[in-house]
């Protein structure tokens, strides 16, 4: 453990080490901007002259560019170049290549794009003419661009550089203010030794001197107060049955039945819940008291207790000796747990454990039905792939309808664990999916499009008589779930040439009402209150012969009550009807 001294010292190192950093990018920044400005200004007064030169002497309207070789008269050129550029990009002059006329079409040059946008444009780039490397400055008048460049040589990169002095100069700060910091910390450490021995006292039960030596400082007036405050807790110990009532309170706010008894069984605290569970669980009518420890219901629990409560083994302090008890009563179930402290006093708590216990039961079905349907793709794809592999000589022909038999078993392994994942997620985390405005109409109108083909092979109509206008607040990859999966049931299982039919009938300031219909065989009545339930396949007619994962219509109903609805189910004459409504705002 490092001592506080050391570590005001490592906070002070990266404190200051990050405003060095920040003060540096600054100054850096700061100085190669300036150094760049002063540049850009003399090669904007170069092309400021020769514009000037070129207004006077008609230069374009003579095109007499050569004339631009006068100015290294009075412009120092040395390590410089000029080029005038027309508004196509051609080279009109260039001071440092002879033959420019034939220069390459300069419009994709940096520079002169940025030029082209803000007026002006400067770039450090090598020259695809002459191979050098320059500081360009373009600028843009009228008709054409005027173009000042240095050789980026040592002179101007050194020009360009920043001074470091500052840097410098704030290294031998940071030096300076450490070595204070380092001196000035001692007293400090020292101060917070002696409150560190205090407190380990206090936290032993060792006997404190109240006339402890404190440092007559910051730190001292803190262990001074330290030391009253830890006196004042002793005296508060004896106010801690004021406090029962709040003890009370909590507990008739908790939803597990609790209950405290003395070694002799006499009851000394409980909530309301205790009985209410109490009286829930036993066949007795019990009033107070522990008399329900001698109903028959309870002759297990009572054993336990009277077994710790006889047990002449004294309970270390630190030890817990617990026990737990599951009772089922009708259809709920309960978990009973006893607690015996260090003298022999108990606690009993009971929690409605009925919740949990279904989740456990439907989550083990669950996983018992997807291990079920798991096992006939994966059964295949093994049989498909064992007959390649063990029939070298297989005809191509043979092989490509086991391996396409392999890719249909993979896609149907892969359609259910999405279904199983969307159920999940609908079940598990509802604020998973976001919300938007979402079209009905187009909803059903990209589904209608979607499954065309395969309702073309089945001679299947569709209509879709939702509102063009249409909209809710919802998740659209669940609103798409819905009808795409009331789609899908139908082709799969309602026969051929039929039709479907997906309708509004009813609006209200919070719902609308839809009607899916379709003119295919229906379904049994004794199967009707059961096919929303995950897995759930009716034995005619629908087998996994014709596809499908079994969840199809249980994604169904858990997106409708997501979107705050309701959905049902009926034969009609001549079809089958699913009634559901969508709630308009979530």
């Amino acid at each position: 453990m490092y001592s506080i001294r050391t570590k005001l010292l490592l906070y002070y190192l990266g404190l200051f080490f990050l405003f060095l950093l920040i003060v540096g990018i600054f100054q850096y920044n700061r100085e190669k901007d300036y150094s760049k400005g002063k540049l850009i200004n003399t090669l904007d007064t170069y092309t400021e002259i020769t514009n000037n030169f070129i207004q006077q002497n008609n230069i374009i309207k003579n095109n007499n560019f050569k004339l631009l070789d006068s100015l290294k008269s009075f412009i120092p050129l040395q390590n410089s170049r000029l080029t005038v550029i027309d508004s196509t990009g051609k080279v009109l002059y260039d001071s440092y290549v002879i033959d420019y006329k034939n220069l390459e079409n300069h419009s994709g040059r940096p520079e002169i794009i940025e030029a082209k946008n803000n007026s002006t444009g400067n770039s450090i780039r090598k020259s695809s003419s002459t191979g050098l490397e320059y500081f360009y400055f373009a600028k843009k008048y009228d008709n054409l661009f005027i173009r000042a460049a240095k050789i980026y040589d040592v002179s101007v990169a050194g020009f360009l550089k920043v001074n470091k002095l500052l840097f410098y100069f704030l290294f031998l700060l940071f030096t300076m203010i450490l070595v204070l910091i380092w001196f000035g910390s001692s007293r400090f450490s020292y101060s917070i030794s002696q409150l560190k021995d205090f407190t380990i006292n206090a936290a032993q039960n060792k006997v404190i001197d109240y006339s402890f030596n404190f440092p007559n400082d910051e730190i001292g007036l803190i262990g001074k107060k330290i030391t009253d405050i830890y006196s004042d807790l002793k005296k508060t110990e004896k106010e801690l049955k004021l406090e029962k009532e709040k003890l009370y309170r909590h507990l008739n706010v908790l939803k597990e039945g609790i209950a405290v008894f003395s070694p002799n069984k006499k009851k000394l605290l409980s909530n309301r819940n205790f009985f209410k569970y109490i009286n829930l669980i036993s066949n007795d009518k019990i009033i107070e008291g522990n008399e329900f420890l001698n109903s028959e219901t309870f002759r297990e629990i009572n054993q336990f207790i009277e077994k710790n409560l006889n047990d002449n083994i004294e309970i270390e302090q630190n030890k817990v000796i617990e026990h737990s008890f599951n009772i089922k009563k009708d259809n709920k179930y309960f978990k009973l747990k006893v607690i015996f402290f260090y003298d022999k006093s108990f606690e009993i708590i009971i929690t409605d454990d009925t919740k949990r216990v279904k989740n456990k039961l439907i989550k083990s079905q669950l996983t018992s039905n997807i291990a079920h349907e798991l096992k006939t793709p994966v059964s295949a794809i093994h049989a498909y792939i064992e007959t390649i592999l063990k029939n070298d000589k297989l005809k191509k022909d043979k092989r490509n309808y086991f391996l396409e038999k392999s890719f249909i078993q993979t896609e149907r392994l892969a359609e259910l664990i999405n279904d199983i994942a969307t159920i999940d997620k609908l079940e598990e985390a509802d604020d998973y999916f976001d919300l938007e405005k979402i079209n009905i109409y187009n909803i059903v109108e990209e589904i209608k499009n979607e499954t065309s083909f395969r309702r073309h092979q089945k001679n299947i109509n569709f209509k879709n008589k939702i509102k063009k206008d249409q909209f809710i607040i919802g998740n659209k990859e669940l609103l798409f779930s819905i009808f795409q999966n009331l789609v899908e049931n139908t082709i799969n299982y309602a026969g051929d040439n039929i039709e479907i039919i997906i309708s509004q009938y009813k609006e209200d300031k919070e719902y609308i009402f839809i009607s899916y219909m379709d003119t295919g065989k229906g379904i049994p009545e004794e199967h009707l209150n059961r096919i929303f339930e995950r897995f759930y396949r009716i034995d005619t007619g629908r087998t996994r012969k014709s596809g499908g994962t079994g969840l199809g219509l249980s994604i169904v109903k858990n997106a409708i009550l997501f979107h705050k609805g309701d959905i049902t189910a009926k034969n009609i004459k001549g079809g089958f009807e699913f009634l559901f409504t969508l709630k308009k705002v979530l």
